[in-house]
């Protein structure tokens, strides 16, 4: 079993041990040989090589039953061509059409917030985020009454391991196969609207490239799974720091009123909150061909793997890696740092399309809801985490909703 047992069991303390021994160290998966790398620039040799020695291969197997061929795991002129396909849709002068399905999806939780409520947040910003993605990708919104799809509203079940078949893994299972093949209806039948002259949605775009239903469908469920979930990460986490952290909060909230067409307090937290948790925990390649890595020899077969959440918090790049200091971007670090000291939305030619989006999500949600609530946590509290993809608060983030009085008329 070599190394896998404890991968598998604690995944972050797995890649920090792996770290502490090297910036190229190899390890063993079963048959498996796999290179874990903690170097910027040896995470560049593998963007720069990757076009013609790697894929994702099995490192997306577990993804393929839910995403097909879509973006995240086509290889080779299929993914150029989607690639080419989807861009376009996400490009940054698009993101003012974005802002008034955000402002509603909010709205629509706020509506169903109330002073003195305790919310499990990482639960409320899936429903939040998956609603988004609904509203943009098929042009379906929440009810009147804040209820979600019935579809989608049991992917949140689901996601958060909940299931009314006392079945233990093999209910969730079951649950989750049933899900998929309603969730693939849905799809289905919005392309079909598409088709039809009803273009409704990213759906409705994808229906004008020519791309087949099938194809579409793995689009849309890739967008879905990729933009709800690490969005969700991405929101729960900032209102944590927020929550443990008041002079950051009023800094916020200050730049907010003070209704300047930027922001860049605000972008300075999200950029923090996406360093220290970023939206995936670290990424991995299979080899097809010979190469080297930092001196190292990889055999087709072989993996190749490296952890932005390691990467982000080693003190050759950052002051303080453990502390959340958000004033630290605001004097252009970014610009100065390695392109892979800091890529909370990966790199190379896979940089995630979605980033655009997903800024412009935080930088309405955040906002908003601050100028109703404040989000409340036990101070010093530090959650307990647990990742395969996105880094989770184990048992959900619970805060107390603390309602701002309304301002006064002039």
């Amino acid at each position: 079993m070599g190394d896998l047992l404890a991968f598998v069991s604690d995944r972050l303390a797995f890649v920090e041990a792996c770290a502490r021994e090297g910036d190229a160290v190899k390890v063993r998966f079963g048959p498996k040989r796999a290179l874990v790398l903690s170097h910027p620039d040896l995470i560049r040799e593998v963007q720069v090589l990757e076009p013609k020695h790697f894929i994702r291969g099995i490192t997306g197997a577990v993804m393929r039953p839910i995403v097909g061929e879509g973006l995240l795991l086509s290889e080779g002129d299929t993914w150029k061509r989607q690639r080419r396909d989807v861009q376009p849709l996400f490009a940054t002068d698009r993101a003012a059409a974005w802002v008034p399905h955000i402002a509603r999806a909010t709205d629509a939780l706020l509506s169903r917030w109330h002073d003195g409520d305790e919310r499990d947040v990482h639960r409320e910003m899936h429903r939040l985020t998956l609603d988004i993605a609904a509203r943009l990708f098929l042009g379906i919104a929440s009810g009147d009454d804040g209820a979600l799809h019935p579809v989608l509203a049991s992917i949140i079940e689901r996601e958060l391991f909940r299931t009314p078949i006392p079945l233990g893994p093999l209910g969730r299972f079951l649950r989750a196969d049933e899900e998929r093949r309603m969730l693939d209806d849905l799809i289905f039948g919005t392309i079909a609207a598409s088709r039809s002259g009803q273009p409704v949605g990213i759906v409705g775009a994808l229906a004008q490239t020519g791309a087949s239903d099938r194809e579409i469908r793995d689009q849309i469920m890739t967008l879905l799974v990729t933009a709800e979930d690490t969005t969700a990460s991405a929101l729960t986490w900032i209102w944590h720091v927020l929550s443990q952290d008041e002079r950051v909060e009023r800094a916020v909230r200050d730049e907010d009123a003070a209704a300047g067409p930027e922001r860049p307090y605000l972008a300075a937290v999200l950029t923090e909150t996406l360093r220290l948790y970023p939206p995936v925990i670290g990424e991995a390649r299979e080899a097809i061909r010979e190469c080297e890595i930092g001196g190292v020899r990889v055999r087709p077969g072989d993996l190749v793997m490296f952890s932005q959440w390691v990467v982000h918090r080693d003190p050759r790049w950052f002051e303080r890696p453990e502390t959340f200091v958000p004033e630290r971007w605001l004097d252009g670090l970014e610009d100065r740092l390695h392109p892979f000291a800091y890529f909370p939305f990966g790199g190379g030619r896979r940089v995630c399309v979605g980033r655009t989006l997903a800024t412009t999500i935080a930088m309405t949600v955040v906002p908003m809801v601050l100028r109703r609530f404040r989000l409340c946590g036990t101070p010093g509290y530090r959650p307990r985490i647990e990742a395969v993809v996105t880094p989770r608060p184990r048992g959900g983030l619970r805060l107390q909703l603390r309602e701002r009085p309304a301002p006064r008329a002039a």
